[in-house]
């Protein structure tokens, strides 16, 4: 018997969204050419933990991250609390940045 549920894209963002928020978008002056299911999520959430030690940003605070990242083309849209990171790159591409390393993967 396994005992992992592997839930579809459906399900966690159904889970994600089931409490209603007002929609945060990203400001004008952010070039985001990432994935729009992407998009449409984060601004629809708060700050949520998805994982242990995996946080997804809401739009409002992915901005603000990626604002100390001198990174252009990628996007910063999940962390922990160690400092490691999660970037898309610019072919929607999901790049892990480990922060004992210093590189994304």
């Amino acid at each position: 018997m396994n005992p992992f549920k592997i839930m579809s894209i459906e399900a966690i963002e159904t889970e994600i969204l089931k409490e209603k928020r007002i929609l945060q978008n990203f400001p004008k002056t952010v070039d985001f050419p990432f994935p729009d299911r992407y998009k449409s999520l984060v601004t629809s959430i708060k700050t949520s933990e998805i994982a242990s030690e995996a946080i997804l940003y809401s739009s409002v605070e992915a901005v603000n991250e990626n604002k100390a990242f001198q990174m252009p083309g990628y996007w910063c849209f999940a962390g922990n609390g160690q400092g490691d990171r999660w970037f898309f790159d610019p072919d929607g591409n999901v790049l892990f940045y480990d922060h004992d390393d210093e590189k994304c993967s």
